[in-house]
C-alpha cells in the first residue's frame, strides 16, 4: 500500500522490517533509556558493594540520591527531546502531508526562533506560494475558458453566416436558373416571331402576286367587254340596215 508517499509492504517481512527501522523516536528512547538503565545498574551495584563493606550510611544515601537524580535528569532529557524535536517534526510532517493532499489552507503557528521555527516559516511560505500558484492557474483557466467561449461563439456566428451565404447563393442560383429559362423562352419567342414575320412576309408577297393576277384578269375582262361591245355595235349596225 501507499503510505506517506511511498510503497509499504504489508506482509510479515514488511512488518518485521518496519519494526526494525530506527525512527527518530526510537533513537531518542534508546539514547536515554540505555544510559538510564546503565546508571541504575551502576548505582545498584555501588549501593550493594558499599552496603556489603559496611560503608557509612551517608555515602550510601549519597550514591542512591545521585543515582536517582541522574535517572531523573535522563528522563527529563528524553522528555525534552521528545517535546522539542519529535513533536515539532511530527507537526511539520502532518502539515506537509496536508499540503500534499491538496489542502492549502493549513498553517503552522510559529512561536519559536530555532531551526524548527525556520522550518515552519518555510512550510507556511511554501503553502502561500502554492496557493498563489493555484490562484494564478485558476485565473488563467478562467481566461482560457472565456476565450474558448468567445471562439466557440465566433465559430457559431461564422457557421450561421456561412449557412446564410449558402442559402443566398442557392437563391441566386435559382434566380439565375429562372433568368436563364426566361432568356431561353424569350429567344424561342423571338425565333417564333421571326418565323411568323417571315410567314407573314411570304403571305403578303403571295397576296401581291394574287392582286397583280386579279388586276391582269380585270384588264382581260375589260378588253373582252370592249370587244363584246364592238361586236354588239356591229350586230346593231347590221340589224338597222
Amino acid at each position: 500500500k501507499i503510505e506517506n508517499g511511498q510503497v509499504v509492504r504489508t506482509d510479515f517481512i514488511g512488518k518485521v522490517k518496519n519494526s526494525l527501522t530506527l525512527t527518530i523516536g526510537k533513537r531518542i528512547v534508546m539514547s536515554t533509556i540505555i544510559p538510564t538503565l546503565l546508571l541504575a545498574a551502576i548505582g545498584s551495584l555501588s549501593w550493594w558493594e558499599l552496603s556489603s563493606t559496611g560503608a557509612s550510611s551517608l555515602l550510601i544515601n549519597s550514591i542512591v540520591v545521585m543515582t536517582l537524580a541522574g535517572m531523573a535528569v535522563m528522563l527529563y532529557f528524553a522528555y525534552s527531546l521528545t517535546k522539542n524535536i519529535l513533536s515539532p517534526m511530527k507537526q511539520a510532517i502532518n502539515i506537509a502531508n496536508t499540503l500534499s493532499s491538496g489542502d492549502l489552507t493549513s498553517k503552522i503557528e510559529v512561536n519559536r526562533e530555532d531551526e524548527f521555527g525556520k522550518l515552519f516559516k518555510s512550510i507556511n511560505q511554501m503553502g502561500i506560494n502554492l496557493r498563489t500558484t493555484v490562484l494564478d492557474v485558476q485565473r488563467n483557466s478562467a481566461s482560457v475558458r472565456l476565450a474558448s467561449g468567445e471562439i466557440a461563439s465566433g465559430n457559431l456566428d461564422l457557421s450561421q453566416r456561412t449557412e446564410e451565404q449558402a442559402s443566398s447563393l442557392e437563391e441566386t442560383a435559382s434566380s439565375m436558373e429562372e433568368l436563364t429559362s426566361t432568356v431561353r423562352q424569350n429567344t424561342d419567342n423571338s425565333i417564333s416571331a421571326n418565323n411568323l414575320a417571315k410567314t407573314t412576309s411570304n403571305i403578303t408577297s403571295r397576296g401581291g402576286d394574287m392582286m397583280r393576277e386579279v388586276v391582269a384578269t380585270m384588264s382581260s375582262i375589260t378588253e373582252s367587254s370592249s370587244k363584246i361591245a364592238d361586236i354588239i355595235n356591229v350586230i346593231d349596225g347590221i340589224a338597222f340596215q
